[in-house]
C-alpha cells in the first residue's frame, strides 16, 4: 500500500515539475533582437484541446523569410515625447514608431506614431486609452486574464486623402475626424506541454486569445462633442468599421522573449497563418538583412488604380489581390525596383475590403494587409 501511494506521489510530482512557469526573464527588454519566421502553408498543423503534458509537432513549418525586430531604448525615438512614460521603443514597417512600458511584471503597448491596418491612409500618433498589456510574468498554467481598451486614432480634415474626401457625402461636415477602436481580449492558459519547431523544441504554457474589437468612426466640429457617423459611413469604409473577433494560440517558454509559435486560426480552431522563433533554418532565397520586407499600397481607399512598392525588397515578385473568400481577383508578376513603385489597374474590381500581398518565390506571402476600393 506504501508503495502505491508513494508511486502516485511520484507521478503527481513529476507532473507538476513539468509545468513550467513564465517569469520575468521572459519579457522584452532594451538590446534584444527577436527573430521569427512566417508560414501561411498550413494545412499540417493541428490545434488541439485544452489540457496538460501534450505534445505538438510543428517541426514541418517552412519559411524563407526571417523578420527580426529590435527593441530599444524609448529616448531613441523621434516621438519621445508624445509618450513620456515609455520606456521601450520598436520599429514596425514603414518606420512606425511603437512605444511600450515595461514595469514590474508586464509589458504594455501605449501606442504608436505611424499607420494603423484600420486606416492605412492615416499618418497619425495613436494611443491606448488603458495601456494594452502585451507580456506578462509569473504565468503558470489554468490562469486567466482579462482586458479591455480603446486605440484612438485622430485625423485633420486635411490629413485625409483626396481619394476619400471626395467620398464624403456633402452635409457631413468636421474639422477632425478619429477612429476609436474598442478592444476586449480574453485569454486563459489552457495547456502544457512539448512543442517541435523547426530546429528546435521547447518545454511551453499555450495561452488561448480571443480578442474582440468594435471600430468606429467620429467627427468633431469646433466646440461641440464627437458624434459617432459610422453608420453613415460604412458603405464609404467597407470592412473597416464595426465588430471584429480574431482567435491566436501562442505558446511561451521561459526565458524566451519572442512565443515559440503564434497561430491565428478561425472561430473552429483551424490554422490560418503561424509565425514562429526562428532557429536560422530557411527554405528559400528570401531573407532579411537590415530591415524587415515590407509591401505598401498608396492610395489607400483607392479608387482605379494604385501604387505598390516594397521596402528592403526588389526583384521580380508576384503581386496579389484577393477577396474576403480568399479568391484571386488580381495576380502578376512585376519587377519591383527599391526606388522605384508599380502602378496597378484596380478598375475592374467592385468597391469593398479586400487583401493584397506579395509572393516569395516558394509562393508564400510576405506579410498581408487591408486594401479598401471605394467609386465615385
Amino acid at each position: 500500500m506504501k508503495n502505491f501511494v508513494l508511486s502516485l506521489l511520484l507521478l503527481a510530482t513529476g507532473a507538476l515539475s513539468a509545468q513550467i512557469t513564465i517569469t520575468e526573464a521572459s519579457l522584452i527588454e532594451v538590446g534584444d533582437t527577436l527573430r521569427v519566421q512566417n508560414d501561411f502553408i498550413v494545412a499540417d498543423v493541428i490545434t488541439t484541446a485544452p489540457g496538460p503534458d501534450q505534445s505538438w509537432d510543428y517541426s514541418g513549418l517552412t519559411s524563407g523569410l526571417i523578420s527580426e525586430t529590435i527593441v530599444r531604448d524609448a529616448e531613441d525615438g523621434a516621438f519621445m515625447e508624445e509618450f513620456p512614460s515609455a520606456n521601450l521603443l520598436v520599429n514596425l514597417a514603414d518606420s512606425v514608431e511603437n512605444y511600450l512600458l515595461k514595469a514590474g511584471s508586464q509589458v504594455a503597448d501605449l501606442g504608436f506614431r505611424g499607420r494603423v491596418d484600420e486606416a492605412s491612409f492615416l499618418n497619425v500618433t495613436a494611443r491606448y486609452e488603458v495601456p494594452y498589456v502585451t507580456q506578462r510574468a509569473d504565468v503558470r498554467y489554468e490562469q486567466e486574464f482579462s482586458q479591455s481598451t480603446e486605440l484612438v486614432v485622430p485625423a485633420a480634415y486635411e490629413d485625409l486623402p483626396d481619394s476619400l474626401v471626395t467620398e464624403i457625402p456633402g452635409d457631413i461636415v468636421f474639422d477632425s475626424i478619429r477612429f476609436r477602436i474598442s478592444i476586449d481580449q480574453t485569454s486563459t492558459i489552457d495547456a502544457w506541454g512539448t512543442i517541435q519547431i523547426p530546429g528546435a523544441d521547447y518545454e511551453v504554457l499555450r495561452e488561448n486569445i480571443v480578442e474582440m474589437r468594435d471600430t468606429r468612426v467620429e467627427i468633431k466640429l469646433g466646440i461641440f462633442p464627437w458624434v459617432d457617423v459610422s453608420s453613415l459611413l460604412d458603405e464609404l469604409l467597407p470592412g473597416l468599421l464595426g465588430q471584429d473577433t480574431s482567435y491566436t494560440q501562442q505558446f511561451l517558454a521561459e526565458g524566451i522573449k519572442e512565443p515559440i509559435a503564434r497561430i491565428i486560426t478561425d472561430a473552429e480552431g483551424n490554422a490560418l497563418s503561424v509565425t514562429y522563433k526562428s532557429e536560422g533554418i530557411l527554405t528559400s532565397t528570401v531573407s532579411v538583412d537590415g530591415g524587415k520586407p515590407d509591401v505598401f499600397v498608396y492610395p489607400n481607399p483607392a479608387i482605379d488604380k494604385v501604387k505598390v512598392s516594397l521596402k528592403n525588397l526588389s526583384g521580380r515578385f508576384t503581386f496579389r489581390i484577393f477577396d474576403v473568400l480568399g479568391q484571386d481577383v488580381y495576380r502578376r508578376e512585376h519587377n519591383f525596383d527599391a526606388s522605384d513603385s508599380v502602378v496597378v489597374d484596380i478598375s475592374h474590381l467592385p468597391r469593398g475590403s479586400y487583401y493584397y500581398s506579395v509572393l516569395t518565390t516558394e509562393g508564400k506571402p510576405m506579410r498581408t494587409k487591408r486594401l479598401v476600393v471605394i467609386r465615385p
